[in-house]
C-alpha cells in the first residue's frame, strides 16, 4: 500500500459511522433483477459487500435471504457494522482489502458499490480480476463507476491519466484517490476480464440545482455474469 491508499484507507475509517444507513436504490433493483432471472433458492446464495463500510447492503442481502458476507479495510469495521445492524452476523464480517484478502469462499453475488474507482486507472482491471475470481460460475457482480461527468474531476494532485487524490475543492471528497471512466473505457476493461454485461445504465444526479453552478454527480452502474 503506497502513501496514496494509506491516506484513503484512514480518511475511510475516520468517516466509518456517517455511512449511508440505507441501500442504494439502484443495488436494490439490480439484487432484485439478479434474483428473478434465478431459479435457485435465495438460501442456497452466497453474496459479499465488498467495501461494506456500516454495512447497509449486508443488511439488504440479509432481509432478502442471502446468506451475506461484507469486508472493509477500516480497522474498526466489524464494531460499526454489529452496532448499526445487531441482527448481522459477525463472524462473516471481513477487515481487510478485498484485493488481497485469502477467502475461503466463493461468492453468487458479489456488490461492489463506490469502491473500485477509488484507485489508480491502471489499477481497475487487476481489481475487477480479483472480484472475477472470487465468482462460482455464472455468479454476478453490481459494481458503479464515476464518469468524468462529475463536478469534482480534477480537484486535486493528479496521480496518473484521469486519477486524482482529491484536495479541499473537492469538500467532502478530500483525501479519497478517485478514477474516473467513460463507458467505452469501462466496457474495453470488462471484456478483458471475460465478463459478460448483463445490465447497464446511467444515472445523474444534479446538488444544488438552484444556484448558477450546481453540482453534477454522474456513474455508470453494470451487472455483469462470470
Amino acid at each position: 500500500m503506497d502513501k496514496y491508499e494509506e491516506i484513503t484507507k484512514n480518511t475511510s475509517s475516520q468517516f466509518l459511522n456517517n455511512n449511508p444507513k440505507y441501500p442504494d436504490d439502484r443495488v436494490v433493483a439490480h439484487v432484485i433483477r439478479f434474483l428473478r432471472s434465478s431459479t435457485t433458492k435465495v438460501c442456497n446464495f452466497k453474496a459479499i459487500d465488498i467495501g461494506c463500510g456500516a454495512g447497509r447492503h449486508i443488511k439488504l442481502l440479509n432481509d432478502l435471504g442471502f446468506d451475506a458476507y461484507g469486508i472493509d479495510y477500516a480497522e474498526n469495521v466489524e464494531d460499526v457494522v454489529i452496532q448499526e445492524f445487531p441482527s448481522i452476523n459477525k463472524n462473516n464480517i471481513f477487515h481487510g482489502d478485498y484485493r488481497n484478502y485469502n477467502f475461503s469462499i466463493k461468492f453468487d453475488l458479489i456488490i461492489s458499490w463506490g469502491v473500485v474507482f477509488q484507485c489508480r486507472k491502471s489499477e481497475i482491471y487487476s481489481n475487477l480480476s480479483k472480484l472475477e475470481d472470487l465468482l462460482v460460475e455464472n455468479g454476478q457482480l453490481i459494481l458503479n463507476f464515476r464518469s468524468k461527468n462529475n463536478w469534482f474531476y480534477g480537484l486535486g494532485e493528479k496521480i496518473e491519466e484521469d486519477t486524482f487524490l482529491i484536495d479541499e475543492r473537492g469538500k467532502e471528497y478530500l483525501n479519497y484517490i478517485y478514477c474516473f471512466l467513460e463507458k467505452n473505457e469501462i466496457d474495453e476493461i470488462v471484456h478483458k476480464c471475460k465478463f459478460k454485461i448483463v445490465d447497464c445504465e446511467k444515472t445523474q444526479l444534479i446538488q444544488e440545482a438552484h444556484l448558477p453552478n450546481p453540482k453534477t454527480h454522474e456513474w455508470w452502474i453494470y451487472r455483469l455474469e462470470k
